[in-house]
């Protein structure tokens, strides 16, 4: 019986990024280029033995073969081993672009490895490419012995197949018989080994590549190991050949490896791995927002900039209003305007590779409903927020906490003062104060004048701490707070109101001790146009953050722009001083058809180079929105514009803050589009 190499897996090279120093004729496997003579595969009922290169088959007959007698090259283009009998690189460090992997602890090895993902779309243009997908074993002492249940897409076929990997015995490539597997089938991969418990360096393995769907699986059963232990283990991996542009990658943006088990050669299970991100393609091109995220026991590689982590359906919450806040590494926290159980709306949690939990229905009066505010993580580790209605007293709005496995407390409702003097409708969330303890925040109506507060919640008590309003009609100190607050330098908050003001359109201001100073008045320029902007947006970004004394927010109308399909001012970014000096960083619809955005809800973030990034809720090449980053320099850039997709399945018009996290990816929420056309939460590599 004669074994032969099989293109079901392994292909010849082609397309533009196949590298020079590749001779004609070499195949692609998940280790790089190999020569044909050294890509075999093992029917299954054969067995690798360990004394290698030779082959049991079925029938008992022993076949030996010779060594590879030829180099082999990494994805890259070097040289790996020149011939057998060298040790090879190690697999990642120069032919995939990314894995997450963890190493065993000195004088101990793996001996099981569990993993399930899902067969993703299939990529939407063809280039002959070559993408694998995989959790694996592999050692880092002696020669590179790898084990892998593998996923490949090949785009010579157009379809994706599995099968069992084994590299490099004798510096042989081999691999089980392919199966064909389909978009969204949920694939098991496995490696363990062959031996009772205790044994450190078992000689064989069982690699299982299963298709838990329909039942059929491509196995290696007592694969050799050469003799080596296995001490690196991979958690997801994706490897990638002949990748021209991004849309050669599957259309789903991520594949997330779960029920992802780890064993030491015990067989005890491993609490808690500590899986280790790690991006090899700093260089690589094209660049299609490559990152790996780990949560929760479960990994993520990314191969697309922009990711929608959550579609609402409307039973888990719809409509989120507000952004994103993350209280803990790899988690997100939000809430929902409206849907879950009693349509009221929700507070959900979230992992940054899209493992969502819903943590709170509303149920509406006595407690709150319709939470818009962003949520504040306080150093007790709760969370807290307003719901702009419900609430005991009807429907005026309530403070409420909620801890970390989603028991919720109100705090209080509002109008439970004679006339709602406490104020109605904290549209802005709050502001806590992890010193003292107490909570601050705003109400866009009622209060003492009828135009809003500002008010400090402390130890069950409401203070309100000022009346918007008390020169009525004009109401010069401002009137209706739509954002939050935020601190500055020393006991300073300062807030913005959306109108009033000596011009009608709205102040900022600042506010310590109960006494209220109007910093600056929106229209004082471009008389009716409003050039300097008009109605501030969301909640402003703090000067103390950054140590140069300026304030940074947004204004949802005004600016000199005008055009279809917008016909008056579309909203600004400014900074100004605590001195009162405004400065407009930009105005939007400055570009034709407004596509670098129009009509800023949310605040904005700012990064440790200087740029400013936030959302606008329409505007964009689709008309339904745009994140943007603004240099310094005041050079705006559309990073991603909405509903890029017939039917908005990336999501339509954000309205909340975003929130980037360590890894550098931007974070955030639309209130329509995704699947159900109820809002979504998304991820974006800037």
């Amino acid at each position: 019986m004669l074994l032969a190499s099989v293109t079901a897996h392994a292909q010849s090279p082609a397309g533009p990024n196949r590298p020079t120093a590749v001779p004609d004729g070499y195949l692609i496997t998940p280790f790089g280029y190999f020569h044909p003579s050294c890509v075999r595969e093992v029917a299954g009922e054969d067995t690798l033995l360990s004394d290698v290169p030779a082959i049991q088959h079925a029938h008992r007959a022993i076949e030996t073969l010779a060594p590879c007698q030829y180099p082999h090259y990494t994805a890259s283009g070097e040289v790996a081993v020149e011939s057998f009998g060298e040790s090879a690189q190690p697999a990642g460090g120069g032919t995939w672009i990314e894995n997450a992997n963890v190493t065993a602890d000195a004088g101990t090895s793996y001996g099981r490895l569990t993993a399930t993902w899902a067969v993703p779309p299939p990529p939407t243009t063809n280039h002959n490419q070559t993408i694998y997908l995989f959790p694996g074993l592999e050692n880092t002492v002696g020669s590179t012995i790898i084990l892998q249940p593998v996923l490949a897409w090949q785009g010579s076929t157009g379809a994706w197949d599995l099968a069992s990997w084994n590299c490099c015995p004798a510096g042989i490539t081999w691999h089980s018989a392919p199966v064909r597997v389909k978009a969204g089938n949920r694939i098991k991969g496995t490696v363990t080994q062959n031996c009772q418990a205790g044994t450190q360096a078992c000689p064989t393995w069982n690699v299982s590549a299963a298709d838990a769907t329909t039942g059929t699986s491509s196995n290696m059963g007592n694969t050799t190991s050469s003799g080596q232990t296995f001490n690196w283990a991979f958690g997801g991996v994706l490897e990638a050949y002949n990748v021209t542009q991004c849309s050669d990658y599957p259309g789903n943006a991520q594949t997330v490896f779960s029920g992802l088990y780890l064993y030491d050669y015990n067989l005890k299970p491993i609490a808690n791995p500590q899986w280790s991100p790690t991006i090899n393609s700093p260089n690589y091109n094209p660049q299609c927002g490559y990152a790996v995220q780990v949560a929760n026991g479960q990994v993520g590689v990314d191969y697309a900039p922009f990711l929608t982590l959550h579609s609402f359906n409307g039973t888990d919450g719809a409509n989120p209003a507000a952004g994103l806040v993350g209280p803990h590494p790899g988690e997100l926290w939000g809430t929902t305007y409206s849907g879950g159980a009693s349509n009221y709306g929700t507070v959900f949690n979230i992992t940054t590779i899209g493992a969502f939990t819903s943590m709170h229905s509303f149920a509406g009066p006595p407690e709150g409903q319709n939470p818009e505010g962003i949520l504040w993580p306080a150093i007790d580790d709760n969370l807290y927020g307003a719901t702009v209605i419900g609430g005991a007293n009807g429907q005026n709005g309530t403070i409420f906490q909620i801890t970390p496995i989603g028991a919720l407390t109100t705090l209080y409702s509002f109008c439970s003062q004679a006339g709602c003097a406490d104020g109605q409708f904290p549209t802005g969330g709050v502001t806590y104060d992890n010193l003292s303890g107490d909570i601050y925040g705003t109400t866009s109506e009622r209060g003492p004048y009828n135009e809003g507060t500002v008010f400090q919640f402390t130890g069950g008590t409401l203070t309100t701490l000022y009346g918007f309003c008390g020169q009525p009609p004009q109401c010069p100190d401002g009137k209706t707070p739509g954002a939050g607050l935020i601190w500055g330098n020393g006991d300073t908050l300062y807030g913005t109101t959306q109108y009033g003001g000596a011009h009608g359109e709205g102040t900022l201001f600042g506010i310590v001790n109960g006494a209220l100073t109007t910093l600056y008045n929106f229209c004082s320029q471009g008389g009716l146009q409003c050039t300097d902007g008009a109605v501030p947006g969301g909640s402003l970004l703090a000067p103390i953050l950054y140590g140069d004394n300026n304030l940074y927010g947004t204004t949802t109308h005004g600016g000199p722009n005008t055009g279809p399909p917008f016909y008056q001012g579309v909203g600004t970014v400014f900074k100004i001083s605590l001195g009162g000096a405004l400065t407009t960083l930009y105005t939007f619809c400055s570009e034709i058809n407004c596509t670098d955005g129009a009509y800023p809800n949310g605040g904005l973030i700012r990064d440790s180079d200087g740029n400013l990034y936030g959302t606008t809720s329409q505007g964009g090449a689709y008309n339904q929105g745009t994140v943007f980053k603004l240099t310094p320099a005041g050079a705006l850039t559309t990073v991603y514009s909405f509903c890029s997709q017939s039917g908005c399945p990336d999501g339509a018009q954000p309205y909340g803050d975003l929130i980037q996290l360590s890894d550098g990816d931007l974070y955030g929420t639309t209130y329509y589009g995704g699947a159900s056309n109820l809002g979504t939460v998304f991820r974006l590599h800037p």
